[in-house]
């Protein structure tokens, strides 16, 4: 996909379409904005950390949004990462940094996790419109969850994993255009209905073997 100003990330469970996130991704540079969905309009944004090599993190300093006021988490060009809400533009939590976008070269840059598909918020039609589509994943394992992985490269549109997707951004300043590759994962339910929602995680980076290193990120959950 090139020249997309936004995707919508839908889950098509049983007939039922179901959404997740949105990723905007602004014309003047190559950030993207990640907002999650909620079906009870609830949000909250935190910090986390993982340990040297470990593949889980510990959350920390959850924050409640206010009422209407929907988190957004921020990757821009230079490699900054923040929290922002998306009413108010009032900062929140950050900055990271994870390093320039145009000098990942494959590896992760972001995560989004789903508790339980059945919880997920119910859509309309699915989007056609070239600009701004929908990336749809049909799931009959319902029991299941999954985790979309963002990864980006500015080189080459190529990632660490194979990737079912790809959006190439094209922006003034670059050395060449930015790739960003996405691949769903399969894991296993991870809430209760009543407590199940989305929550996106980025600001740390992978090393070359896809290890993880001891680092910070920050996170935004909808319910």
């Amino acid at each position: 996909m090139a020249n997309v100003k936004e995707c919508r990330f839908v889950v098509d469970v049983d007939g039922d379409l179901r959404k997740v996130c949105r990723i905007v991704f602004p014309k003047n540079d190559a950030s993207l904005y990640l907002i999650p969905y909620g079906r009870n309009n609830r949000y909250w944004w935190g910090e986390g950390r993982f340990a040297a090599g470990q593949q889980r993190a510990t959350f920390k300093n959850r924050n409640e949004a206010p009422a209407n006021a929907i988190p957004k988490l921020s990757i821009h060009e230079s490699g900054q990462v923040h929290v922002k809400t998306v009413s108010t533009g009032d900062y929140e939590a950050g900055p990271l940094h994870t390093g320039p976008l145009w000098k990942f070269r494959g590896e992760h840059l972001a995560s989004i996790s789903i508790d339980s598909l059945q919880s997920l918020p119910l859509t309309g039609k699915k989007k056609a419109k070239p600009k701004s589509p929908d990336f749809c994943l049909r799931a009959s394992d319902v029991g299941h969850s999954r985790r979309f992985a963002l990864y980006a490269n500015g080189k080459a549109p190529d990632f660490a994993v194979p990737t079912k997707a790809r959006v190439t951004m094209n922006r003034a300043g670059l050395p060449a255009p930015l790739h960003i590759g996405i691949e769903v994962y399969s894991q296993e339910w991870l809430a209760a209905p009543d407590d199940a929602g989305v929550t996106i995680i980025a600001g740390w980076k992978a090393d070359s073997a896809e290890t993880l290193r001891e680092d910070s990120l920050l996170w935004v959950r909808a319910l």
